[in-house]
């Protein structure tokens, strides 16, 4: 899982997880923190919010009008868009189901109230299950591709 492998490689043995490996035979590189940085959890909280305050941005640099309220211990967006309006909700963890149309978590979601989300019709986000729900939605896909550019990728539901 999130090996690299050079082009033209010839792999002749198992090349470890998080690793950079290249040559013939290839030779691993570099591995580990070294390859690929861990972050704590604190840091990818930082770093889910700072991407959502700059897609905030973006959206309100396209027309569409988004206020990002910062509580601490979630943030909101509050967007109008041609289709209505959406509140977007994003908590490092997510306990029960908060009131937004979407919700983003960083902690995997559990699966009971993942069904509960789509009884209520809910879009999701689950960052660390790397799993969301697809809506025909164009603030879904907003959403979605924004995530996409900073290599946060979804299996869709």
């Amino acid at each position: 899982e999130y090996a690299t492998i050079g082009a033209g490689s010839v792999i002749n043995k198992d090349i470890p997880d998080r690793s950079l490996a290249a040559g013939s035979p290839a030779k691993v590189l570099r591995a580990g923190n070294e390859y690929i940085k861990e972050y704590s959890w604190e840091e990818k909280n930082e770093l889910v919010k700072n991407i959502l305050k700059e897609f905030a941005e973006y959206l309100n640099f396209l027309g569409t009008p988004v206020s990002f309220i910062d509580k601490g211990h979630c943030i909101l967006l509050d967007v109008t868009s041609k289709r209505g309006r959406y509140q977007l909700y994003y908590s490092s963890q997510i306990e029960n189901i908060p009131e937004s149309k979407i919700i983003v978590s960083l902690q995997k979601i559990d699966d009971k109230l993942i069904e509960h989300m789509k009884l209520k019709n809910k879009m999701w986000f689950d960052i660390e299950g790397k799993r969301a729900c697809y809506k025909n939605d164009p603030v879904w896909t907003y959403v979605k591709d924004f995530f996409l550019m900073y290599g946060i990728r979804f299996n869709i539901e």
